[in-house]
């Protein structure tokens, strides 16, 4: 027993000294510390590769050594060490081709939990050689950004600063445009404004040649040589209310050359296209050849025609099929300019379009039935439509600009001139004809037609532009615009019993020359501080017009004045949002075919004709905007307007039946009012990015000389959505739809779309690829109108193709950059970057 008790004791004895071994063992692995020491570039912030780093004691005895050779976050960078207990340390950092550097740190405790970490600043080295250490600083000048407020809202602008978007850096200007608020930039190239008013492309302040070609210009120019981009939401006097100013600010001239080459291929065209400007010295040349070979999808119509005559009533039902439209087009372009200095420039453009042998043909089946579904007459109308239609466009322009972005002021004098002879050859033979006793008389008067016409068009128009600012506060505004046009028509009309050849018929040649002279004038007075922005203008503007008709030996002439003022008030709320307060006059004039009173009698039982009385339309619209920006960062963009038109003599065309003759003019029957209420919110999510714009819209219309009234409801919807994918992939999703038009006597057809795209870029993004749908489900949209007067009622219907298939490719080729001075250059150091977007 003793024995075994002694046994026993020393078995515990030893078990204890082991646990105790075993503790002080763990104890020891226990207060073991990895640290990791980066090593970086003071300039250039890159790391140091293969620095030696010696890790000493406090009395500067060595304790390891490592290289600067370990990854963190992918990148060889830092140097390893195993620290026994705390304490202070020193680091001795040595490389051949940089400076010895000395730095002490101090552990002061370890943590159970706490087995490695990083040391938050790095040891930065600098090179030896002053030439060495020259371009490291060069380089950090280049890239060092300090970043302020993106988007800045003025009273009547949007300003993107570009340079202050570090993101944007290595960007085309067209893909950082799609972070502007106010502006729709879709995958597929188009750029539209939030309310659809036209887009007028500004370069530095000037009419530039190269904005003649906005989307080949944005998709060339990298972002880092643009300062910024401002959209003029109330653009001078001279552009009216449905425009906006786009201008693109760059660090300096455009240097360089650049060719871009486009192809696309859909299901119902081919296109291609190249691009190229260069420049020498001052001088720049650009120019631009397209081909379009179109070959248009069939479709199909029907209508329903009731009118109400003395003796009986008759239903004439219509059936259609519309073949597709087949041309290959061809656009030549040519411009150049010159640098007079920094603010002026000189520019010259030409252009030439040509439409070859644009055809269609379609069929028609008429059938023509009385109040109790008995047959009348029945008849197929058989329609061949060649078209030859090319397009002349020369221009001479001086502008210069006053101050950064023509901030100052500007002067602008131009002359432009625009060709297009005409030619058109409409065949209609009739087929088939059927008709019962007493009706024949009803088709007797069908005759097969062949109708010949050939038309030219020339317009010079002279421009004059004046704008100054005085002091801070105030800017003057004064414009002159003259337009020369003449246009002839010679038309030729040969008429044949049905199935029978053709044969001259001197009644049925025309001949017509139409003159018209267009003076406008305008003044403006802008007033424009910090907060407040007051703007008044007037505008006049004098028509004068003639309309000589050869074969008819009459002369009719023409003229208007009209004055047109506009005002508006704008404020800003903050640095995040503005109101404004606006009112115009704008007017809608007839031309003068509306006014001729000729008679048309071509087409059996109608009439068509002018109204000699016709006065101009009047339009008066007010309206009160709203836009904010909300949140940090990527911030919410909210728009909203309401506006309301008055539209007094309503200008329009309507039908009436007279008899069994059904006449159709045009009249000032009356007034239209049109309220709307608009929304704009746009957001972006990291790689996710949508906006929507919606529109709701209350219209009435009165014709008390016709004894008509119409009113309803028409909406709006337009959505788009992108995402970002990886590997450089974007997938984007867009939709449009309405409800039906409303209309004088009747309504309009509702309508949607919607589109899907993927896009991929390659080669140093120079290769962008793209694929995608639009309104493939269904294939074919269906369309309805209607048209409603006393003893008159019309209802129409169709089917169109509407699917769209695309696949396209572009390709850059150059450097385009800008003329950036020393002073100019961005400058990226995290030690000194900051971000005042709030």
């Amino acid at each position: 027993m003793i024995e075994l008790l002694k046994i026993l004791s020393m078995r515990f004895s030893l078990f204890l000294i082991f646990s105790v071994l075993f503790s002080i063992s763990a104890s020891a692995r226990e207060q073991e510390l990895w640290i990791w020491k980066k090593v970086f570039n003071i300039f250039t912030k890159e790391p140091v590769f293969n620095a030696k780093v010696d890790l000493l004691s406090e009395d500067s005895t060595l304790i390891a050594t490592s290289f600067s050779n370990a990854i963190i976050n992918g990148k060889k960078c830092a140097a390893m060490f195993i620290l026994k207990k705390p304490g202070k340390y020193i680091f001795h950092t040595s490389h051949p081709d940089y400076e010895d550097v000395y730095e002490s740190f101090e552990i002061e405790k370890f943590y159970k939990k706490e087995r490695s970490i990083t040391l938050r600043k790095p040891l930065y080295m600098q090179r030896k050689y002053p030439k060495q250490r020259s371009l490291d600083k060069v380089q950090q000048l280049e890239e060092l950004v300090v970043r302020g407020q993106l988007v800045q809202m003025k009273t009547d602008r949007i300003i993107y600063h570009v340079d202050a978007d570090s993101s944007a850096m290595k960007e085309k200007l067209i893909e950082t445009l799609r972070k502007m608020p106010g502006l729709i930039v879709s995958r597929k190239g188009e750029i539209s404004a939030d309310d659809n008013r036209k887009i007028v492309y500004k370069l530095n302040g000037l009419r530039d040649p190269l904005v003649n070609n906005p989307i080949e210009l944005l998709s060339a120019l990298n972002s880092k040589y643009v300062k910024k981009v401002e959209l003029v939401t109330h653009p001078d006097l001279q552009y009216g209310n449905d425009a906006v100013v786009l201008n693109i600010t760059t660090k300096g001239r455009l240097e360089g050359y650049m060719l871009t080459m486009y192809g696309k291929g859909t299901d119902s065209s081919l296109f291609g296209s190249i691009w190229g400007t260069s420049k020498i010295k001052r001088i720049r040349f650009s120019g631009c050849y397209s081909f379009n070979d179109m070959f248009g999808h069939s479709s199909t119509s029907r209508s329903e025609e009731l009118r109400h005559e003395v003796l009986v009533d008759h239903m004439s039902i219509t059936e259609g099929k519309i073949g597709g439209t087949s041309s290959k087009d061809h656009n030549m372009e040519l411009s150049a300019s010159y640098d007079v200095d920094d603010h002026s420039l000189l520019s010259a453009y030409a252009r030439i379009f040509l439409r070859n042998n644009m055809h269609s043909s379609s069929r028609y089946d008429v059938q023509v039935t009385q109040a109790d579904n008995s047959p009348s007459y029945s008849y197929v109308k058989q329609l061949n439509h060649r078209l030859k239609s090319p397009e002349y466009q020369a221009s001479l322009n001086y502008e210069r600009v006053f101050g950064p972005g023509g901030e100052g002021g500007k002067f602008f004098v131009g002359y432009n001139y625009y060709g297009r002879p005409y030619m058109e050859k409409k065949e209609i033979c009739y087929q088939d004809l059927d008709s019962v006793a007493g009706c024949a008389n009803s088709i007797s008067g069908l005759m097969d037609c062949l109708l010949m016409t050939s038309s030219g068009e020339d317009w010079h128009t002279c421009e004059l532009e004046y704008n100054r600012r005085v002091g801070k506060h105030h800017l003057f505004v004064f414009g002159l615009k003259g337009l020369l046009r003449l246009d002839h028509d010679d038309n030729e009309e040969k008429y044949s019993p049905i199935g029978l050849g053709y044969y001259r018929d001197n009644t049925g040649v025309s001949l017509c020359k139409r003159t018209q002279n267009f003076l406008q004038s305008s003044l403006g007075y802008t007033y424009n501080d910090r907060k407040w922005r007051i703007s008044a203008g007037l505008q006049c503007e004098n028509d004068w017009e003639k309309l000589a008709r050869a074969d008819k030996g009459y002369t009719y002439k023409v003229s208007f004045c009209d004055f047109l003022p506009s005002m508006g008030i704008s404020y800003i709320l903050s640095d995040r949002g503005t109101l404004s307060l606006g009112y115009a006059m704008s007017v809608s004039r007839p031309n003068i075919f509306a006014l001729d009173p000729y008679v048309d009698s071509s087409t059996v039982n109608e009439l068509s004709y002018g109204n000699p009385g016709l006065k101009p339309q009047r339009n008066q619209d007010i309206s009160l905007t709203a836009a904010f920006r909300m949140g940090s960062g990527d911030a919410w963009y909210l728009s909203m307007s309401l506006a309301h038109q008055y539209s007094d003599r309503l200008l329009l065309g309507y039908s009436y039946l007279a008899g069994s003759v059904l006449h159709t003019t045009k009249d000032n029957i009356g007034h239209k009012n049109n309220t709307n209420l608009e929304l704009s919110l746009r957001k972006r999510f990291g790689g996710f990015f949508f906006r929507t714009v919606t529109s709701l819209a209350y219209v009435q219309y009165s014709a008390q000389r016709i004894g008509q009234w119409h009113k309803g409801w028409f909406g709006r919807l337009r959505c788009m959505a992108e995402y970002e994918l990886p590997k450089d992939y974007y997938l984007e999703l867009e939709g449009n739809y309405h409800t039906k038009y409303v209309m004088l006597q009747g309504y309009g057809s509702e309508g949607y779309e919607y589109g899907l795209s993927l896009t991929k870029k390659v080669l140093g993004n120079r290769l962008t690829l793209m694929a995608s749908a639009y309104s493939f489900l269904p294939i074919h949209y269906r369309w309805t109108s209607s048209t409603e007067s006393k003893g008159y009622h019309y209802k129409g219907a169709g089917r169109n193709y509407q699917a769209s298939f695309v696949i396209s490719a572009r390709y850059n080729l150059g450097h385009l950059k800008s003329r950036v001075k020393q002073t100019q250059k961005q400058i990226v150091n995290d030690d000194v970057k900051t971000d005042y977007t709030r």
